[in-house]
């Protein structure tokens, strides 16, 4: 169909736009948030596994936090077994302090410090609200890990996240 247009319409673009979406099924709605963030981080994964000449099995911490007095009972097994099919868990830690930033809790600081001693290359967390919720934080906490070649690696993606 032939849709004549004067020089300043532009709702053709519109009608096409709704019929790319309609057969692809894409909106720009439909953008995951999370595909930043899982790209950020698994580019700093990939530099840190990446070394040349490294022959031996990254070492990591595995890290839990939850509320106050919260227990880890479930989730510290399941990122062992998550962590060992790759790496070599060295640490296990779990902070129960609640919704706080990651400077500001002993357990992270505690793995922060395993990595730079070099007693372990990464940190294996359930999911992105492990680090950090906030964005801007956990993006602050990302790029301090891979400045100096170290990695997280979550068992839940960022974009798997609702």
């Amino acid at each position: 169909m032939l849709v004549r247009t004067t020089a300043g319409d532009t709702a053709w673009m519109d009608r096409d736009n709704e019929v790319q979406r309609l057969y692809t099924g894409l909106t720009p709605a439909s953008r995951n948030p999370g595909e930043p963030l899982t790209r950020l981080r698994k580019a700093y994964l990939r530099a840190a596994v990446d070394v040349p000449g490294r022959t031996r099995t990254l070492r990591v911490a595995t890290y839990v936090q939850t509320a106050p007095g919260g227990q880890a009972d479930h989730t510290l097994p399941r990122l062992r077994q998550y962590a060992e099919r790759v790496f070599e868990v060295r640490r296990e830690i779990h902070d129960a302090t609640g919704p706080v930033a990651p400077r500001e809790r002993n357990g992270w600081l505690l793995a922060c410090s395993l990595l730079h001693e070099g007693f372990v290359d990464g940190i294996v967390a359930l999911d992105q609200a492990t680090v950090s919720p906030d964005p801007s934080l956990y993006v602050e906490e990302l790029q301090w890990l891979g400045e100096r070649r170290f990695f997280l690696d979550l068992l839940i993606a960022e974009t798997d996240r609702p």
